[in-house]
């Protein structure tokens, strides 16, 4: 596989949802195996996901550093996985979720379920 149609994969697992309202995808090639991948979701309450990739599809792990970052409207974390190298003492290292007050440890979620959270948060009342 090609990186380029690593990105066409990447794109085509985000589920389809009318609370989607926009998404983008943005990406550099470093080689014919090895790039970054860019993904921004826009849902209708204005809440905002990213989600990037390191990716070389040379590893057996192709997913090099990674972060899905999850945002309300006015910019405040909902939550955050990555792997980042902090957090050593968490079992999960280095990766783990961020969510307001805390990190807990997790291993790299599938795109389709960090996108199922942000719907599933979406279909729930908020506290105020």
């Amino acid at each position: 596989m090609f990186f380029f149609e690593y990105v066409i994969q990447l794109e085509a697992s985000v589920p389809a949802s009318p609370r989607i309202r926009s998404r983008s995808v943005q990406f550099r090639r470093f080689s014919d195996r090895q790039g970054r991948v860019e993904i921004t979701i826009i849902f209708d309450d204005d809440s905002c996901l990213h989600i990037a990739q390191v990716v070389d599809l040379d590893q057996t792990e192709p997913v090099g550093k990674y972060a899905y970052h999850y945002q309300d409207s006015a910019g405040a974390l909902i939550f955050r996985y990555d792997n980042k190298l902090h957090f050593p003492d968490l079992p999960s290292y280095p990766d783990h979720k961020h969510v307001p007050g805390a990190v807990v440890a997790t291993g790299r979620p599938a795109i389709p379920d960090v996108v199922d959270e942000a719907l599933a948060r979406l279909a729930s009342p908020q506290p105020k």
